[in-house]
């Protein structure tokens, strides 16, 4: 597979030769523009976004998301992002960005007096590592979650469903950014289903969320969207950063 720069676009190349006939012939050679998805997540220690978040049941209000180092999960170092909210460590996922592709490894819950930890095997597949507009891909995974408090661990499998939908330009309070738009089904056998999409941009991260959550039977349950108020990635910044605080949604 040819990997292009996001900034490259080369569609086709024409090559002129002569046949035997003495006949010019021209050969055209259609290419797909493929996109680094290292690029589009840089995870590198210490980078920072933080979302304006809209929840129709839950809460509405800002926050952070910090890399805030590196952990290994099933023999595999990912990178650990914590989401805090009114400065409270709330969750955190780990994730691999690299030759392989995007995947997310763990999910731990630090918000419950519970303390829920999930490890999926093999971790869930959110991207190649080079992508091209429309491309799918697929992955399912086993999840095992375990309260730590008492050791108890229960598995279910997560089946996930995407598509790369192309380039959409995306204005948020931080700017506005051209992006690769993903489009994802995430089911779990205990009965969960998401509809989620994701805005990414070159150098930047995710500028723009959207997940729907239903019931088993396709009830809408809620909406969350998350917009990008503030970056900070590898000494560069968009937007402004806003004090943290999470209200009732109405």
């Amino acid at each position: 597979m040819l990997a292009l720069d996001s900034s490259s676009a080369v569609i086709y190349k024409g090559y002129t030769y002569s046949d035997l006939s003495g006949t010019s012939v021209t050969l055209s050679i259609s290419m797909k523009v493929s996109y680094t998805m290292a690029n589009y997540y840089p995870l590198d220690n210490a980078n920072i976004w933080q979302f304006y978040t809209s929840n129709s049941s839950i809460a509405q209000g800002y926050e952070t998301e910090l890399v805030s180092g590196s952990e290994t999960v099933n023999g595999v170092s990912g990178k650990k992002i914590c989401y805090n909210v009114g400065h409270a460590e709330r969750d955190c996922n780990v994730y691999t960005n690299d030759s392989t592709g995007l995947y997310i490894d763990k999910f731990f819950n630090k918000g419950s007096g519970d303390y829920i930890e999930d490890v999926y095997s093999p971790a869930i597949y959110l991207s190649p590592p080079y992508v091209t507009d429309s491309e799918e891909f697929s992955s399912v995974s086993t999840d095992t979650s375990t309260v730590l408090s008492t050791g108890v661990s229960s598995t279910s499998t997560v089946t996930l469903s995407g598509q790369m939908k192309g380039l959409e330009s995306i204005a948020v309070t931080a700017g506005t950014f051209n992006c690769l738009k993903f489009y994802y089904t995430v089911s779990n056998s205990y009965g969960s289903y998401h509809q989620i999409t994701l805005w990414f941009a070159n150098n930047v991260g995710i500028i723009k969320s959207t997940d729907d959550s239903y019931t088993s039977g396709r009830t809408l349950i809620d909406s969350k969207t998350k917009t990008l108020n503030y970056a900070y990635i590898n000494g560069i910044t968009y937007g402004s950063y806003v004090t943290e605080t999470t209200t009732k949604a109405p």
